[in-house]
């Protein structure tokens, strides 16, 4: 039986009637990423246990377990999973093995889900060089698009977006500072939801700025997202930004959204989206207005050059050197060192040079941390004023386009599949005020309900 294109809470529903084991499902994944993977190089590393993992939770299955239980997930490889490398696809980390989990990996693994395996990515997150190619590590290869191998993955969660599209597990963790979830789900026509920061603990996870980084799901439904999203939640001692803990309640994300207030925040205003993309959304506007929502044209009141990303180069040194020092089996303590050793060896190491490393240091000795802080802060406490006083439920962007504005408040958002370009993906952003990502999912259940828009590539 394909179980590919079935819902988590399908298949627990075929668990509950006998005609699924968990054994099965791995077997099913596993088999495809066999079959499958050539074709992206998205798996980075594969979990030798995870057979006998899913042994063990049909032997302990009962009728109440949760959604997750016996899941296989798809984790980016640079969060900490015990038993496996995390190498930020870093050939200076290709022998690293952390300690103990990630926090969300703990959490996921407390309500039964199976990590299969870890993914490729843009070489630690996409911020170590402004030449590299999305999806490029130095260890692991170019992470290729299902979709055509001349399109572009996008931003560094490009394995899991990759390797989600071609199904090669029913759930998938990406991690975002700035577009790093919802670029290569819109490249790889998939929901992504990008949490609020403060909803979801980056403790054990290779960090580039406390202030914007977030793990989130990467999934083939709005559903799905939701089902891993509750999954990963949780407060966390060790990460003190993790301040909200309340689930996303399924049967909301189902009901109807007429009378929200959606701002749609127009593409040209940035001279940005093709007219073809405009034209696609404008498209997908009426689909929102027939479901009884009401489009507000939405304009940024100040420019985006308000808001820049000097605090990411502020941060990264100090935090990454913090994550290296936690760490005791780290081969490296601080990001000089990883400079220094890349440096003896850089066609191998770094053949797309390491500008970011090196403007990180150079940054953060020179220039005002508290004024960036605090330029970025009036930033979104304008934008965040401006959604209040206007009385939106969310915002509307026309696929990635500036939805770093709302990243880089720590807001989140919610990516899902819009159609195509050709053979293109293309998606629709819904963007909230923090916490909002029930209200988010509900637009976007709402919407992918109605237009079913997402198409499997031709593997």
């Amino acid at each position: 039986m394909e179980y590919k294109d079935l819902t988590v809470l399908d298949l627990q529903e075929l668990k509950k009637r006998g005609e699924l084991t968990y054994v099965q499902l791995m077997e099913y994944y596993l088999d495809r990423i066999k079959k499958f993977n050539d074709k992206t190089n998205s798996i980075a590393e594969l979990n030798d246990r995870a057979l006998k993992e899913a042994q063990k939770k049909d032997e302990s299955y009962h009728s109440e377990v949760s959604p997750l239980y016996g899941i296989p997930v798809l984790v980016k490889d640079n969060i900490n999973t015990l038993g496996m490398k995390t190498t930020a696809g870093a050939v200076v980390l290709k022998d690293f093995y952390s300690n103990d989990d990630a926090f969300i990996i703990k959490q996921l693994k407390k309500a039964g889900a199976i990590i299969i395996g870890k993914t490729n990515l843009s070489e630690f997150a996409n911020f170590i060089s402004e030449e590299s190619s999305n999806g490029f590590s130095a260890l692991n290869g170019q992470v290729k698009n299902p979709y055509g191998e001349d399109l572009d993955v996008c931003g560094s969660s490009a394995g899991t977006g990759a390797a989600m599209a071609t199904s090669l597990a029913p759930l998938g963790i990406g991690t975002e500072t700035s577009g790093s979830i919802l670029c290569p789900a819109m490249n790889n026509s998939l929901v992504g939801l990008k949490p609020s920061v403060g909803y979801v603990s980056r403790e054990g996870i290779i960090p580039i700025s406390p202030t914007q980084d977030v793990p989130g799901p990467m999934t083939r439904t709005v559903i799905d997202a939701a089902v891993l999203f509750n999954g990963m939640i949780g407060l966390d001692k060790q990460d003190q930004t993790t301040i909200f803990e309340r689930p996303i309640d399924l049967d909301k994300v189902k009901e109807s959204i007429f009378g929200m207030r959606l701002g749609y925040v127009k593409a040209q205003l940035f001279k940005s989206a093709s007219d073809e993309e405009i034209k696609l959304i404008e498209e997908q506007l009426n689909v929102l207005r027939s479901l009884g929502a009401q489009i507000v044209e939405f304009e940024h009141q100040n420019k985006c050059q308000n808001a820049t990303f000097d605090v990411l180069y502020h941060e990264f040194p100090k935090a990454l050197n913090e994550y290296f020092e936690s760490e005791k089996n780290a081969p490296v303590k601080t990001l000089k060192e990883v400079i220094e050793f890349n440096n003896v060896d850089p066609d191998n190491r770094i053949p797309y040079g390491q500008q970011t490393f090196e403007k990180s240091i150079e940054v953060s000795t020179t220039k005002s941390y508290q004024e960036a802080v605090e330029s970025d802060k009036k930033f979104v406490e304008d934008y965040v004023n401006q959604i209040k006083e206007m009385e939106l439920d969310a915002l509307i962007y026309i696929g990635l386009y500036d939805t770093w504005l709302p990243a880089k408040g720590g807001l989140p958002s919610v990516i899902v599949p819009a159609g195509y370009i050709g053979k293109r993906p293309f998606g629709i952003t819904f963007s909230g005020l923090k916490y909002s990502e029930e209200r988010l999912l509900q637009i976007a259940y709402n919407f992918e309900k109605v237009t079913q828009h997402r198409v499997n590539p031709q593997l």
